[in-house]
């Protein structure tokens, strides 16, 4: 998940800027056809041995492991740094065991695909047919598919409270989690690629529901056993711990071993070695096959790495739960995983054979693995395109005006609750001035479809019946066109209006409440102590996490006391609202107090009605959690 920059911090200063952002899309500068580097073991250790003591101490990486198969066989394997810091151990990739994060999504997609070859699955049928333990809700007609799950494309809401557990005892069952915390459908099926870990979990209750043994068991016996990864389990076993790898927060401190505990693991985490995923990289190399081991028929191997969605035709797209990557002409499957403390990175180059799979532990702020990613397959792999042609041509900006706009990306938006927030932060500004979009640096090559001068990667935008521009897409991800009342802008402007007219409320009732007029802001006073009170306990509670001091994962848990008691104050709020109506009304209908108090009032009022709006636009008012 992508992390929210703090807003509470600007509203509590009561500052507003609208910050830089940064051209959606953009990538590294078109390589020209080059020679690669000799592809032997020797040299991927040259390059990773330079890599590692140029930027491990850099980036405060304390250990990684890396790892390559090529040919159906292990290439390479090295650890570098410690596991443990305090305790010296070192990072190996046959013994420390990590946790993977979302990397099992691509183990609950091949658990699906066995069971389809079984006949027992079809992918293009309604799950509600496979699912014994809940239905999926009948939201819209289309019916919710495998296929869809597997792609990310079934049109849930994103979720992010809740999880993790503290404590083994209090992992829920998934069918029982999924029952109780599965998200509204929010957009029809099969339309949008959203990143989302409650369609892979439900995959993996289809898992369950169909093979009749749960998920973390069927794993364990049809995949995991038989490539003999005996280093890997969906849940850590007690007696393995000691050689589990702690993970490193932004600050350089560890995690407790156990700080958490999944809920969802069948989408988002497992614990395994790198030698292990080595085992599961040539499976998928070799369709299926692992020496003697078949554990997916070629067939359907096959088919688990075929791209069957994108939302454009120039653009990449997603197999079953592998992205589809082109580095240059070379197409990469890719899937990266996070867990608090750690980051890895899976893909496998099927034409050449190979997969790469390396993993650290330090948190995902720490941007080490884009890093080695684009240095190993420019040294090994260099890009061989078609350099872009010098001149395109100019598009009318008047023309382009209808794809300016602020745009936020579906991956993990949450709809319907609070999590919606940090969208807020999150939008794009697409602009355009007299040379196009992005000051001529997105061109216009097509129908809705542009392209960036320096990449070449495409960018492309659809309309509605009406010609209205709704989304955007670029590589694997949709953005949705935010509506002008929701855009940073107006939202920034209509909080901070009602911030500043709180704060001259709550003082006007201080400096009057030893007079006769105190009696009249007793009400807007009240009420704009309660909303200030909010933002400030809130900015309390999230700031730790906003400074790096705290982690974000700890809003991955069910919602601490403090924020359930907080989002009591804007209840409170409205019932204020309702008794500040009916004051201003006397005020001005029996001329009470001067005019200067009575616009007071009504300005107070205004405010709260808008903050009203405010709140209710981010799922902040009442327990939208």
């Amino acid at each position: 998940m992508k992390y929210f920059r703090t807003f509470l911090v600007a509203l509590m200063l009561a500052v507003v800027c609208i910050v830089p952002f940064q051209p959606v899309g953009a990538q590294n500068d078109l390589s020209t056809s080059v020679v690669g580097a000799p592809l032997t073991p020797e040299d991927v250790q040259t390059f990773l041995d330079e890599f590692m003591s140029e930027n491990m101490e850099s980036y405060g990486v304390p250990g990684l492991a890396f790892v390559m198969v090529k040919d159906g066989e292990l290439f390479f394997s090295k650890g570098y740094g410690y596991a443990d810091l305090e305790n010296q151990v070192l990072f190996d990739p046959e013994q420390t065991i990590i946790r993977a994060g979302s990397m099992v999504k691509t183990v609950t997609a091949l658990a699906v695909m066995q069971l389809v070859e079984q006949g027992m699955i079809d992918l293009d049928t309604d799950v509600n047919q496979y699912l014994t333990q809940l239905q999926v809700p009948s939201t819209y007609d289309e019916p919710v598919t495998a296929r869809q799950l597997l792609h990310y494309t079934a049109g849930f809401d994103a979720r992010f409270i809740g999880i993790r557990v503290e404590n083994a005892d209090e992992i829920m069952p998934l069918g029982d989690y999924l029952a109780e915390h599965m998200t509204d459908r929010v957009r029809p099926p099969g339309e949008f690629r959203a990143y989302n870990d409650i369609e892979i979990a439900l995959a993996g209750l289809l898992v369950e529901d169909v093979s009749g043994m749960p998920y973390d068991q069927y794993v364990e016996e049809h995949i995991f056993k038989p490539l003999g990864m005996d280093s890997t389990w969906i849940f850590l076993p007690q007696e393995e711990e000691q050689r589990a790898a702690l993970g490193y927060r932004s600050d350089g401190q560890p995690y407790p071993l156990n700080y958490y505990h999944l809920n969802d693991a069948a989408s988002a985490g497992f614990n395994t070695t790198a030698s292990d995923l080595a085992r599961y990289m040539i499976m998928h190399l070799e369709n299926g096959k692992y020496g003697d081991v078949q554990l997916l028929g070629e067939e359907y191997a096959e088919e688990l790495h075929t791209t069957r969605f994108r939302h454009h035709p120039n653009l990449p797209g997603i197999a079953y739960a592998f992205d589809e990557i082109f580095w240059g002409d070379l197409r990469r499957l890719a899937k990266g995983g996070g867990a608090p403390g750690f980051q890895n990175r899976m893909f496998l180059i099927p034409d050449e054979n190979v997969g790469v799979y390396f993993v650290y532990n330090r948190d995902s702020n720490v941007r080490l693995a884009p890093k080695l990613e684009d240095e190993f397959l420019t040294r090994f792999f260099p890009k061989t395109v078609q350099p872009l042609q010098d001149e395109f041509p100019l598009a009318d900006p008047h023309e382009l005006d209808r794809y300016s706009g602020y745009y936020v990306e579906l991956n993990d938006y949450s709809a319907n609750s609070l999590e919606k927030v940090k969208s807020l932060m999150e939008q794009e500004h697409v602009t355009v001035s007299e040379h196009g979009l992005y000051d001529g640096n997105l061109v216009l090559v097509g129908e809705n479809l542009f392209q960036w001068r320096s990449t070449g990667n495409y960018v492309a935008f659809r309309e509605d019946d009406q010609g209205t521009i709704t989304h955007m897409f670029y590589a694997r991800t949709a953005a949705m066109r935010v509506p002008w009342h929701e855009t940073f802008p107006v939202q920034m402007s209509l909080l901070v209006f009602s911030l500043i007219t709180f704060l001259s409320a709550m003082i006007g009732w201080l400096v009057t409440g030893l007079k006769s007029r105190g009696k009249l802001y007793i009400v807007s006073g009240s009420l704009s102590l309660v909303y200030i009170a909010f933002l400030i306990g809130l900015g309390l509670l999230l700031g730790p996490v906003f400074t790096g001091a705290d982690p974000p994962w700890v809003f991955s848990f069910s919602p601490p006391v403090e924020l359930l008691l907080l989002l009591v104050l804007p209840l409170v709020g409205v019932a204020l609202t309702l008794g500040l109506i009916w004051q201003t009304f006397k005020l001005w209908a029996k001329h009470q107090g001067d005019r200067f108090v009575r616009i007071h009032n009504l300005l107070t009022l205004v405010a709260s009605l808008v903050f009203i709006f405010f709140l209710h636009t981010w799922n902040l008012l009442g327990y939208q959690l």
